[in-house]
């Protein structure tokens, strides 16, 4: 009688089991239809040959929450509304101190033009605080406006257009007078007035936010 060797290690060898439940019982072939498969990450669940979609699985959100925003604000009107912010911002703390401070200011002009110390120094002094309050009324009409044109107001934009247009012949006449230090004032009026009366983006947004 001639035996079967066995494998030296004694080892037992067993059939690999499927992973969907698939058993080898000599030449037949079964299939364990309990055996659950892995659950697809979006909710696809199989039952026997029938298979489903869960649509109410939700899929990983990305790790960066992008949000769209059709009407947001160009990017000129931003830089624009923040311009006139700050310089009316610094436009009220002039008035400010020119109001509650007004010896120091009559102090400075008196030094920086001798001539003017001729001047009676009350009513000086009451020019001196009616011009600290005018600065003050245009400081917070400034930041009114630039408030407004960064909530796409039409109004702020019209009057900012108007504004502009009256600040390029202002700096014309400065210019022509020999003051060439309006040509910056003059840049950004043209910049201005051009951008919120001519730019499409302008334009677009300020017709679809009104």
């Amino acid at each position: 009688m001639v035996k079967k060797k066995e494998s030296p290690t004694g080892i037992k060898k067993e059939v690999n089991k499927s992973p969907i439940g698939i058993k080898s019982k000599g030449n037949e072939v079964s299939i364990d239809r309990k055996k659950k498969v892995n659950k697809s990450p979006i909710g696809i669940k199989s039952k026997g040959n029938d298979v489903s979609i869960d649509t109410k699985k939700e899929v990983n959100k990305s790790p960066i929450d992008i949000k769209s925003k059709g009407n947001e604000s160009p990017i000129g009107i931003k830089v624009i509304s923040t311009y006139y912010i700050i310089l009316s911002v610094l436009t009220v703390i002039f008035g400010l101190i020119t109001v509650f401070a007004p010896s120091m200011i009559l102090n400075y002009v008196l030094t920086s033009a001798p001539e003017l110390s001729e001047l009676d120094p009350a009513v000086a002094h009451s020019a001196i605080v009616i011009t600290g309050a005018v600065f003050l009324v245009i400081g917070v009409i400034g930041i009114v406006l630039g408030v407004g044109l960064f909530k796409m107001k039409s109004w702020a934009r019209w009057i900012l257009i108007f504004l502009a247009l009256l600040g390029i012949f202002t700096e014309i006449t400065w210019l022509i007078s020999g003051q060439w230090s309006s040509v910056v004032g003059l840049l950004i009026n043209c910049i201005i007035f051009w951008y919120l009366t001519f730019s499409n983006s302008a334009k677009k947004c300020f017709a679809s936010k009104n």
